[in-house]
């Protein structure tokens, strides 16, 4: 019966037709029913239709292509901008002392952000009891930072430097590359590798209220440079970081950076 309606080349069609659709049908059927005018406006809402289709799916996350598309567009691939620079390394490594070179260097407008600044403790005066201490002292930990309002404050200085025209702005602290939100605000990272005893070296001839030698060195080995081991291990630096030791001359450490620094 089939055969006398439908001669066997015509079914050969219908059947090529059939599996033509069924192989693809968001495309196919774009291109077996819609004027050839409007078939890259049909197809690409139904791209855009299978993409929502995708994000719902998997909880609105967005996929790999719109990160990688996102990343590209990303404020440390736009030239131009008001990058932020930012300097970490272990207590003595020269952080501070680098962040007012380039401030100084580069006439900009803020000075640096320091982590130092948004320390929410209580500043008392190094005592015996506090270096003697076997647990970390809470001064050496993230805890006692407010991260949230340093980020705030490099948003504000990097806004007001696109403003100026202000080529960067630097912010510094050991701790800077040990929390993600943080971390990821550093267009140029540095850091400062340093050895623990010229750390130690550098800390006895700051100073530290008038404390003795004694509780300082005291401090910093039992608290100071396992907190710096500690977060740095946790911290992953970007492959773009400058690495520099820290026992070279703060000029030529300045010089070095400044040549690594994007014009």
């Amino acid at each position: 019966m089939i055969r006398r309606l439908f001669p066997p080349p015509i079914l050969v069609v219908a059947a090529l037709f059939l599996w033509h659709v069924s192989w693809f049908p968001g495309v196919r059927l774009v291109s077996a029913f819609v004027p050839s005018n409007r078939r890259e406006v049909v197809a690409a809402s139904w791209s855009c239709d299978e993409t929502a289709h995708h994000q719902r799916r998997d909880g609105g996350r967005p996929t790999k292509t719109q990160v990688s598309l996102a990343s590209e567009t990303s404020p440390s691939s736009q030239p131009g901008r008001c990058r932020v620079i930012g300097i970490a390394g272990a207590s003595g490594a020269g952080k501070s002392s680098l962040a007012a070179s380039l401030v100084s260097h580069f006439t900009l407008p803020a000075p640096p952000i320091s982590l130092d600044a948004f320390y929410t403790g209580q500043r008392t005066s190094l005592t015996e009891d506090r270096a003697r201490a076997d647990v970390l002292s809470a001064w050496e930990t993230p805890e006692v930072f407010d991260m949230e309002a340093m980020q705030g404050a490099i948003l504000e200085h990097r806004q007001a430097g696109c403003d100026s025209g202000s080529p960067f702005v630097v912010a510094e602290g050991f701790l800077l590359f040990a929390r993600p939100g943080l971390r990821d605000m550093i267009d140029l990272p540095v850091f400062l590798d340093i050895t623990e005893q010229e750390s130690l070296a550098r800390r006895l001839r700051r100073g530290d209220d008038g404390c003795s030698e004694e509780i300082l060195r005291l401090y910093h080995r039992k608290h100071t440079w396992p907190a710096y081991l500690k977060y740095k291990a946790s911290s992953r630096l970007p492959k773009t970081t400058l690495v520099l030791p820290a026992d070279k001359t703060k000029e030529e450490i300045l010089s070095r950076v400044v040549a690594w620094l994007p014009s």
